[in-house]
């Protein structure tokens, strides 16, 4: 095996684990035997499996057989077996006193009553201490969403999928909490949760970042399931404590108001997201890196519990809170943000890594090469002349005399310098990176002189503004694999692109391909290109070379690279005859034209084909079975769909409508502007403005049930968000008038989620923490449900527009069910 055993990364995960399943024991969550005989129950099935695969081992040695995937049952064989033994250290600290007194019997049992808490705290406490939790919950989802979007490369999908398991695993945690404590005193449990969730987030990132490159081998494409389930368990600890805080605090706030008060305590955790949300989005993305900024969090939340602990004269938690601070405070000084992300980046120095809103850049060094990266994907090093040759001259060789030059990225790779071997008159260097320019300041100063204009805006909005014409336009863009790299490379785009071309003008960019041989997925994505410059452009061709090239004009082009070099007298390290066949470019490039599809969809802003494509390519790379995640997600919605009340089916569709029009109107503003990273914090913020007020105001309707005609009005609203917010004419706009728009539809979106989570709590008997525990976890996993269907499903097939009509009609069905019902 040449791979390390994965030993601390299984410690870890287990260690972490177990200390929940310890702490929910003691605080009586679950019972101490329940706690025990989980963890045996892992012990056996850790042995059975570790024991199994030795036989089978012993067989194959003693019987020399032929076993293919051996390697891989060496491995498990081992990575059980460090599972068995680190579980083995548990078992074996519980039955200390039976080894050291082996001939003395104890009787005992474990089994306790459950105890009901008794409530020290009056209720402006508990509000401060809603505040924190909603302020907390939102810094650390935006934060860790960033963080996963880092370090797996991600998109839309992988947002989706997070998410998806952050409303599960806090619905989850939710339901936990309507069973009884074994503790007597609310406030010991509360601070303790509240610190504990302070530090997670922290934990979180660093495991994140840690275990990456740990678990999956340096340079590996990680695939959806392994994204989901990697995010499943780094997501446990804290959101099944959010979820469970939730619960618990509206039970004790309910005690104390002699009332269900859980809408109150669902608008008071909104108030605290919406704080959170503005810092994370206004201040922590400017000031602090997102690992400093989880710092922050630790200390800001350690010391305002520290203060209620003096004022609620209990010495003893004020001193715990300040023991999680001091550390933070340490770390803090210390820096540890490039410490951190040297561990995604093994062999390389870290020289540089920079929070910015259009993601986590890192630039690295490793002796006289440097590297940049955005989100962990390379953008590009500093010796790729290769790259930079072809992605010039294969463009400019084929305009008779080049003067005005768009360059859309790619300046600070060196294609300037390659630029310049044409003397052109102009060069319009765009960059929608500012803090990828200030950090490479320097060696943007050497490139430029009278003839090179830098432009930092974003390249659509750049392009619809200028008033130049140019002859020749190089874009250097990521891959179509998201939503906002996908709007350079729809028919919107090119056609608006065509207008700032002078006749006979080239446009060129390079698509990532395999250089000989295209399987059907990536035919799929080469012909939809294709077939969408075709719809602009009169001559469209393929240069293959270390990226599939297209150049698109209204004028001939050609293959015949290596003569015009020659020809215009250009010196090049690799452009050149001595390693560009002309013959062998043509053949290779026809070849892939031949195997495109004439037929082609066409990729458009709010049908991306090419993204829909470009996922099934990247999914055409692992052997799994996608389907089988949808059949089984599906499965269990509708299972706890069907077994809940009214009340809380109303719930569940709320929570995925809401989820599914928030996650959509993300995507539109991508779409149109780009910049998911920003935008995460924003939106989010105007959904918890709009919860707030949606249940303050849900609270005071009381005499009469309004489920049935809210559902049905977040059914119209739902169809008047597709019409409206999502014509293509919506990129002209003003971008200020246009976030307006969609903020207004996000915080209407919450509250009419807030103002049905008010009516059906109000709608439920039993206890409180019974009523507050299903009405949220039944909120979230149908939020859960809503931001896996739409970003996994139902926008990469058919589309924005539709995914939002999809959404409207499953409310119009379940108002007019509920109308035949009654």
């Amino acid at each position: 095996m040449n791979t390390a055993y994965p030993l601390w990364p299984i410690s870890i995960l287990i260690i972490l684990f177990y200390s929940l399943s310890f702490a929910f024991s003691r605080i009586g969550l679950v019972s101490k035997v329940t706690h025990r005989k989980f963890w045996n129950v892992l012990l056996l099935l850790a042995f059975l499996t570790a024991g199994l695969i030795g036989l089978l081992m012993v067989v194959k040695i003693n019987y020399k057989l032929e076993i293919p995937f051996y390697e891989k049952l060496v491995g498990y064989h081992v990575s059980f077996g460090i599972g068995m033994a680190v579980i083995g250290f548990f078992h074996l600290w519980w039955h200390l006193n039976y080894y050291f007194q082996l001939f003395r019997s104890e009787k005992g049992s474990d089994f306790h009553q459950p105890v009901i808490v008794e409530n020290n705290l009056d209720a402006s406490i508990l509000q401060l201490f809603t505040f924190l939790l909603g302020s907390t919950s939102i810094i650390a989802q935006v934060i860790l969403l960033r963080e996963f979007l880092t370090v797996f490369s991600g998109n839309e999908l992988v947002f989706g999928l997070v998410l998806a398991n952050w409303m599960i695993l806090t619905g989850l945690g939710a339901y936990l909490g309507k069973f009884p404590l074994r503790m007597k005193k609310a406030f010991p449990v509360i601070v303790t949760s509240l610190l504990l969730l302070s530090s997670l987030p922290f934990v979180t990132a660093f495991l994140i970042n840690y275990l990456k490159n740990m678990v999956f081998p340096i340079g590996f494409l990680i695939n959806v399931f392994q994204i989901f389930y990697s995010s499943l368990l780094l997501l446990i600890p804290f959101c099944l404590v959010s979820g469970f805080l939730f619960t618990f605090i509206s039970k004790c706030y309910s005690e104390v108001r002699n009332k269900n008060e859980t809408g109150s305590v669902y608008g008071f955790e909104s108030v605290g997201s919406i704080v959170g949300g503005l810092l994370s989005g206004l201040l922590f993305i400017f000031v602090f890196s997102s690992i400093e900024s989880l710092l922050v969090l630790v200390i800001i939340n350690g010391l305002v519990l520290f203060l209620i602990s003096l004022k609620k004269s209990t010495g003893k938690f004020a001193w715990i809170s300040l023991l999680v601070v001091i550390p933070a405070f340490v770390l803090l000084f210390f820096h540890p943000e490039n410490r951190i992300r040297s561990l995604v980046y093994p062999n390389q120095e870290v020289v540089v890594s920079k929070d910015s809103p259009h993601g986590n850049i890192v630039i690295t060094r490793r002796e006289k090469l440097w590297s940049v990266y955005s989100n962990n994907v390379l953008l590009f090093d500093s010796e790729n002349f290769t790259l930079n040759e072809e992605a010039v001259h294969f463009a400019m060789l084929q305009h008779p005399d080049p003067k005005k030059i768009l360059l859309v990225s790619g300046g600070l790779s060196g294609q300037i310098a390659e630029l310049k071997k044409y003397n052109p008159a102009l060069i319009d260097y765009v960059e929608d990176n500012r803090w990828l320019l200030k950090l490479m300041k320097d060696t943007l100063a050497k490139m430029i002189d009278e003839s090179i204009a830098v432009h930092v805006a974003d390249p659509l909005r750049f392009i619809r503004n200028t008033a130049q014409n140019y002859d020749v336009a190089i874009l250097n863009l990521p891959l179509p694999s998201t939503l906002q790299n996908n709007r350079f490379f729809t028919l919107e785009f090119f056609t608006l692109l065509k207008k700032k071309l002078s006749p006979g003008a080239v446009l060129s960019f390079g698509i990532q391909s395999p250089p000989n041989y295209l399987n059907q997925e990536a035919v799929d994505l080469n012909s939809t290109i294709y077939a969408s410059l075709k719809k602009v452009f009169q001559n469209v061709i393929i240069i293959p070379g270390e990226q599939n090239y297209f150049l698109a004009s209204d004028a001939a082009l050609t293959y015949q690279i290596a003569e015009r070099v020659q020809a215009e007298g250009i010196e090049n390290r690799y452009v050149n005859s001595y390693y560009v066949d002309d013959a062998l470019l043509k053949m290779r490039g026809e070849t892939i034209l031949s195997a495109l599809n004439p037929l082609a969809e066409i990729n458009q802003n709010l049908r991306p084909v090419l993204y829909q494509q470009q996922l099934a390519y990247w999914l055409s790379q692992f052997k799994g079975k996608y389907w089988l995640m949808a059949a089984l997600a599906g499965a269990l919605a509708l299972f706890v769909f069907i077994r809940g009340s009214t009340p809380s089916q109303v719930m569940f569709l709320t929570g995925f409508s809401a989820s599914g029009l928030e996650i959509l109107l993300l995507f539109g503003l991508q779409v149109f502007f780009g910049n998911i990273y920003l935008l995460t914090s924003f939106v989010f913020t105007g959904f918890m403005l709009g919860l707030a007020i949606g249940s303050f105001i849900g609270k005071s309707f009381t005499e009469k049930n309004y489920l049935l005609v809210t559902q049905l009005l977040i059914g119209g609203f739902a169809a008047l968000i597709g019409i409206a917010l999502f014509p293509s004419g919506m990129a002209d706009l003003a971008p200020a008038f246009v976030y307006l728009l969609y903020l207004a539809a996000t915080v209407l979106i919450g509250l009419f989620t807030g103002f049905q989570f008010a009516q059906v709590s109000q709608n439920r008997t039993g206890n409180y923490a019974e009523i507050s525990g299903k009405t949220y976890s039944y909120d979230l996993v149908g939020s859960a449900l809503g931001a896996f269907v739409v970003s996994v499903f139902l926008v990469p097939r058919l589309g924005i527009f539709e995914s939002v009509l999809i959404i409207a009609l499953a409310n119009f069905v379940f108002g007019i069910g509920l109308i035949l019902k009654r």
